[in-house]
């Protein structure tokens, strides 16, 4: 089993925001990611062995861009927009739409 950990990941591409909606959409163009903490079978990788432990056991390990189509798109609609707390509906094309929340933090 393989668990990566990502705190941080970086996107590029085009936010549209229909005002009279209160709908933002998002299209992905490029997304990169590095984790900071790989565990392999119960074993953390250090990151400086990445690669040889990737030549080893001829398995790619997993990174966010590899799971989402460039140009993949996602539709939200604005409950709560305030300066340090946003609060959106998930608009779900293949089900229930979700609530998500995102804090801002010093």
């Amino acid at each position: 089993m393989i668990i990566c950990s990502y705190p941080i990941v970086n996107g590029a591409g085009e936010w549209q925001f229909n005002d009279k909606e209160l709908k933002l959409s998002i299209s992905l163009n490029n997304l990169k990611s590095n984790p900071n903490k790989i565990i392999y079978n119960g074993e953390e990788v250090y990151l400086q062995n990445l690669s040889l432990v990737e030549k080893f056991t001829n398995k790619k390990f997993p990174a966010v861009e590899d799971m989402m189509a460039d140009g993949a798109s996602q539709s939200y609609r604005i409950i709560i927009d305030t300066h340090n707390y946003k609060k959106f509906d998930v608009i779900n094309p293949f089900g229930n739409n979700f609530n998500m929340e995102m804090y801002r933090e010093k």
